[in-house]
């Protein structure tokens, strides 16, 4: 067996050891062990970086319980290139290791849980009802969509969640974009992500605490 052969397959090797131990022990620094070797197997050039999309499908595969509100408010703290959106992703499975042990640990989870039993599913963000954030983005959205074509390439999606009248912050922008999927001429069809965007806004506000 060759050595380009074997280390990938090393590598997965690894990623499953660690994945059993892990769901045993939940210690933060083994989770974040866990994460770079889950991060480095996806790392086809070796480079260091992966894109939101690839850590978020990581995230998934990983089998630690995690709802997609959940995963996508961790991928907020990812910190993005602005041009590429690539992550350093060594930094960043620190950073979701301590998050993610804050989420799967019993205290924490009541305490949550005590704090989105006193918020209720109408929950303003930034000031607007959930159906007002729909329009606003939806407007932002069309109104940077030319062709109304109703997807927009991601790097103006990007302009559009960071420049619209809601004034969202850089980890909501991030958020909402580890949700995209990029097609292969580099669009995203923005109308799925409007829909799903107050919901998860709600998510990070409730959980401020913890994200």
């Amino acid at each position: 067996v060759s050595y380009e052969e074997f280390m990938p397959l090393c590598l997965e090797i690894l990623v499953e050891i660690m994945k059993e131990e892990l769901l045993n022990a939940k210690r933060p620094d083994e989770l974040e062990q866990y994460l770079c070797s889950l991060f480095q197997s996806n790392d086809a050039d070796g480079s260091g970086y992966l894109v939101l999309e690839n850590l978020r499908d990581c995230l998934r595969s990983a089998d630690l319980g995690l709802t997609r509100l959940q995963i996508h408010a961790v991928l907020a703290a990812a910190d993005t290139d602005e041009e590429s959106h690539r992550v350093d992703y060594a930094s960043f499975a620190s950073v979701a290791a301590q998050m993610i042990y804050k989420l799967k640990n019993e205290s924490a989870i009541r305490d949550r849980e005590a704090a989105i039993s006193r918020l209720g599913e109408g929950d303003l963000i930034h000031g607007e009802t959930p159906e007002e954030v729909k329009r606003i983005l939806l407007e932002a959205c069309k109104k940077k969509d030319s062709m109304n074509a109703r997807v927009l390439p991601r790097n103006d999606l990007n302009d559009v969640l960071a420049g619209c009248s809601l004034s969202l912050s850089k980890k909501e922008v991030t958020c909402l974009l580890s949700a995209i999927d990029v097609d292969q001429n580099g669009y995203v069809a923005y109308e799925p992500l409007i829909d799903y965007a107050p919901k998860q806004l709600q998510y990070l506000a409730r959980n401020a605490h913890t994200f």
